[in-house]
């Protein structure tokens, strides 16, 4: 897996300051090749879905992380209200079915709750601004 930023315009609401993570799932077709468009100063950078880093507690805009919990329901906030925020789940059920899960419900509350399933997952988180998730201690 790579990660790839395919998710601008639904994640910011100016494309010029997006600064953010997306990824290519193997499920779909594969990537033949990056299209890179913009102006001014910009990065681009390709790596495994491996490097990225275990979910954090909080954080700013679009970012990829690992999961590997054991699910369940877990909280958090976000600042901004007068956009969305979604939270994609990627991961094999031992079941079968779908690869991608949205766990977020669409609210236009600063609260919002996961269902998360036991990991190893991706998650891809997705707000313009800032959010913060309520992290169980699993020591």
């Amino acid at each position: 897996m790579i990660l790839i930023d395919g998710v601008i315009e639904a994640n910011t609401a100016d494309r010029g300051t997006f600064d953010g993570e997306s990824m290519w799932w193997p499920a779909n077709p594969a990537p033949h090749g990056l299209e890179v468009e913009g102006d001014g100063v910009w990065e681009l950078s390709v790596v495994p879905v491996s490097s990225a880093p275990p979910l954090a507690s909080g954080g700013r805009g679009t970012r990829v992380f690992l999961y590997d919990g054991e699910g369940g329901v877990i909280t958090g906030s976000r600042a901004d209200t007068s956009v969305g925020m979604a939270v994609t789940e990627f991961s094999l059920p031992r079941s079968g079915g779908t690869p991608k899960n949205v766990v977020t419900t669409p609210s236009a509350d600063a609260e919002f709750g996961l269902d998360l399933a036991p990991g190893p997952s991706v998650l891809i988180v997705s707000h313009r601004d800032e959010w913060t998730i309520n992290l169980p201690d699993e020591g």
